[in-house]
């Protein structure tokens, strides 16, 4: 026989009265275990050690002896725990009703076992052990006759599955050595003459370290403490050659592509139930991971609670009161050895460190109660989804079945591709084996053809008055189904223009950090993001911010990513904002990520919203425009819709320009002026569109003084060499804190004829490209600037350098202080709103001979003549 070796609080006992019984016999009196006593024992039918993994002994033996000298009774309570792995099955053999077992009528094949014990007085009892109807709690309920009934309770551990054999409040009698006979397969001592069925009623554990038991005893005494003794086994051998072969399969509820979906998974497990073979190895955990695609669906966990810890009450049988919106499915486990299925469910448990998705998984059949905490992984690159089960129970399982729920609010969403994909898992059993890797297909709709991608887009202005403040908000839309977006970038109509001396800028570091300054504001911003009716929504701020990625400036967007009782932190977005230099109209980019946090983020929509009060003014010009976006998707397609924007009230506003021009008096000395000519529209007055300059006679082109012309396409992209520079430019404007300034150049003309002048001019890195195309007749030049940003420009001055020592893009012809009228010029000036307005002004020119005492003033402006 195999016994086992012992330790605890008997055999330091023991030691301690051999040590000192003689100077204090009353420490080693009264009630206890014998040291070394506690014995178990499982053999073959031949009466040899049965340690084979997996098998089904002929005997199962449970052997002690109590020390009950002093005493006047014997123990009230006794208990067997085992470590977890070693099973019973109370299916094995029929059941006794109570009411058979009260009268000593119990049918022989509801036997399992023999009690046998001896008293002080050196009396033996032998006792049948029956297969009772087990009470509410118990997994089964053995009973022997000790006087009268008593009954040895078999319950599982919630906490390992551990089994415990107890018996409370026994009859009052001194025992002493005491004998438990538990038969593997009871059929095999039924002395019944009709056949029975053969069954296991206990399994060895299916892996190989020794099965460890915990023996505890009380006595009648009252207030006597609970005495144990420890003890573990030999080891057992041959686990890793026990079959072990799981297999998988998974079914979804909607196969649609980019949809919330539920999903069946079945891990089944083939099991051996003939009594003279091996049982397969158990299952200690797996791990299923979904194919490439499918994801957590945020609109899984809007609305949702956790179940708290204190809920589920791990570690108890107690059913779990989780609340219902936590439940995310149902888990069923199959089993040969028990009379019911174990059924329950899978909730969301709070998040933890390292953890952001804990499923706890409740099962429970009566007398069996199964809780564990799983693992619900979303890779934080990709999103993919595995689910493990660990720390699975200790008993023949023929199938686990997880119904993760569906409908608009399932956990899982499918993937934007169709056609069969693959699931994989992986295995791991008790016994130490080899895990077991396995795969099985999955199908998304194959007849679904390739995503559409057909972005919807909205835009508009609150207010629709021409030039005046106004909030503007552009969204962008996409449907289930639909291709992912990946960027996009949305341009403001012409003339829409942002004021950026009424709001700070975000530093760069703050943008990055999530942590702008409120003074930085300039709208909000939305984001839905995730498959279904009810994608989850994400409510973020807006803010300008310093250059980003090239840009003048950007956008920081930050989204607050609270997603039912999940707190993601903050979606930080960045964007860019630039300034077409053609046309002063802002744009703004956006790349978009497709995962946060291991939580996919298909959007839904992305909406901005530029509300700061004064931020932005509407254009000048009533003509239609539309809002243009260009949109990429992740697969490489591109959109651009458009949608119709226009203002009104362009007749009611004013248009009141001056203009003015000069000739330095040491250009007229050395007959190679300095001129400057300026424009100014009065705040609040339709901006300029269009300024055409016929210059005094005076003055003639003077070709010969060029000394490089810059090639058109070199001007287009600001590649003007210096040696094409002849003046600067400058501007003044509402919108800037700081003039723009920056040369002018002469430029290649489209055909033959006098050369452009074209002026770059920048402020606080916006760009502004105005270009002028320039005529003549019997050498007088006329230049018109076209197509002048619909901006806000207080006053735009051009100065053309030159004077004694410098060249002169001009030359003078008649003395302009002989002849006054020689120094009219023309200007024809014409605003967004198409009004226009025709001023003749008197050249400014110092015809002194000393610089100072006479000097030929311009008169004013000229009646306007529209």
């Amino acid at each position: 026989m195999t016994s086992l070796k012992t330790v605890g609080c008997g055999t330091l006992l023991a030691a301690l009265c051999l040590l000192t019984g003689a100077l204090f016999p009353a420490l080693c009196a009264g009630y206890g275990i014998v040291p070394g006593s506690v014995q178990l024992q499982t053999l073959d039918k031949e009466g040899n050690p049965d340690t084979r993994a997996g098998a089904h002994p002929d005997r199962l033996l449970l052997d002690f002896e109590l020390d009950t000298e002093g005493e006047k009774t014997g123990p009230r309570d006794f208990a067997f725990d085992f470590a977890p792995g070693l099973a019973g099955s109370p299916i094995a053999t029929p059941i006794c009703s109570r009411v058979d077992f009260e009268i000593n009528d119990c049918p022989s094949d509801t036997r399992v076992g023999v009690f046998r014990t001896e008293l002080n007085q050196g009396l033996f009892v032998n006792q049948t052990v029956f297969n009772l109807s087990p009470a509410p709690g118990q997994l089964a309920t053995l009973g022997f006759k000790l006087i009268w009934q008593t009954e040895l309770a078999m319950e599982v551990s919630p906490n390992d599955f551990g089994i415990r054999l107890s018996t409370k409040n026994l009859v009052q009698l001194p025992l002493r050595r005491t004998h438990v006979e538990i038969w593997g397969v009871p059929a095999d001592y039924n002395e019944a003459k009709a056949p029975v069925e053969r069954a296991a009623f206990m399994t060895m554990p299916t892996d190989c370290s020794p099965l460890k038991i915990k023996f505890f005893t009380r006595s009648w005494k009252p207030g006597a403490p609970v005495v144990t003794e420890d003890a573990e086994s030999q080891p057992f051998t041959g686990c890793q050659d026990l079959p072990f072969e799981p297999d998988l399969d998974i079914d979804l509820t909607n196969p649609k592509p980019d949809s919330p979906t539920g999903a069946r998974i079945d891990i089944n497990l083939a099991e051996n139930t003939d009594p003279d073979e091996l049982v397969n190895a158990n299952l200690k955990q797996a791990r299923i991971d979904f194919p490439p695609g499918f994801t957590v669906s945020p609109a899984s966990v809007e609305g949702r609670e956790f179940c708290e810890d204190d809920q589920f009450g791990l570690g108890t049988n107690a059913p779990a009161a989780c609340p219902y919106r936590s439940r995310v499915g149902l888990l069923k486990m199959s089993t040969t050895q028990l009379p019911n299925d174990l059924e329950g469910s899978i909730f969301l448990g709070r998040e933890r460190p390292g953890d952001r998705f804990p499923l706890l998984v409740f099962a429970s059949a009566p007398g069996v109660a199964f809780k564990a905490a799983a693992n619900l992984v979303a890779d934080p690159q990709t999103g993919q989804l595995s689910i493990t089960l660990k720390d699975l129970p200790r008993f023949s399982i023929d199938q686990i079945s997880m119904d993760l729920e569906g409908g608009p609010r399932a956990l899982l969403a499918t993937p934007l591709s169709c056609g069969q994909t693959t699931a994989s898992a992986r295995f791991v059993s008790y016994s130490g084996g080899p895990a077991v890797d396995k795969a099985t297909p999955v199908n998304v709709d194959s007849s679904c053809g390739n995503m559409p991608f057909a972005i919807g887009m909205a835009a508009g202005s609150t207010e629709l008055s021409a030039g005046r403040s106004t909030d503007f908000s552009v969204t962008l839309t996409r449907q289930d189904g639909e291709q992912l977006l990946k960027r996009y970038s949305t341009t403001l109509p012409l003339g829409l223009s942002p004021n950026l001396t009424t709001v700070g800028l975000c530093p760069a570091s703050a943008a990055g950090a999530g942590a702008c300054p409120e003074s930085s504001r300039i709208g909000s911003a939305v984001a839905e993001v995730g498959s279904g009716l009810f994608p989850a929504k994400l409510p973020g701020t807006v803010f300008l911010t310093e250059g980003f990625e090239g840009a003048p400036y950007g956008l920081a967007m930050k989204f607050g990513a609270a997603i039912g009782p999940y707190d993601l932190g903050a979606l930080n977005l960045r964007a860019t904002i630039r300034i077409d230099s053609r046309t002063g109209q802002a744009s703004i980019g956006q790349a978009l990520p497709t995962i946060f946090e291991g939580v996919p983020l298909r959007f839904r929509t992305i909406g901005v919203d530029l509300s700061r009060p004064g931020f932005l003014v509407n254009p000048t010009s009533c003509e239609p425009q539309r809002v243009t976006a260009t949109i990429t998707s992740v697969d490489g397609r591109t959109l651009s819709p458009s949608v119709p924007f226009g203002v009104g009230g362009c007749d009611s506003l004013g248009f009141r320009p001056k203009f003015s021009v000069a000739l330095d008096r040491r250009g007229r000395k050395a007959k190679k002026p300095e001129l400057s000519f300026a424009v100014n529209v009065p705040k609040g007055d339709a901006n300029v569109d269009r300024v055409k300059v016929k210059f005094a006679r005076t003055l003639e082109f003077h070709n010969a003084a060029l000394k490089e012309i810059c090639a058109r396409g070199d001007a287009a992209e600001d590649r003007c060499r210096p040696g094409s520079r002849v003046g600067t430019a400058a501007a003044d404007s509402p919108l800037l804190a700081t003039p723009l300034r920056g040369p002018v150049y002469v430029v290649q003309p489209k055909g033959g004829g006098f050369p452009d002048l074209w002026g770059n001019i920048e402020s606080a890195g916006v760009k502004l490209q105005l270009r002028s195309e320039s005529s003549g007749k019997n050498g007088n030049l006329t230049t018109e600037m076209v197509e002048i940003p619909d901006l806000p420009l207080g006053t735009f001055t051009m100065r053309i350098t030159g004077g004694v020592k410098k060249d002169s893009f001009f030359t003078i012809g008649k003395d302009p202080c002989g002849s006054p009228g020689a120094l009219m010029t023309a200007a024809e000036l014409e605003s967004q709103n198409g009004t226009t307005r025709t001023i003749n002004a008197r050249m400014k020119a110092d015809c002194s001979k000393s610089g100072g005492k006479k000097r030929i003033p311009s008169k004013g402006r000229a009646p306007h003549r529209e």
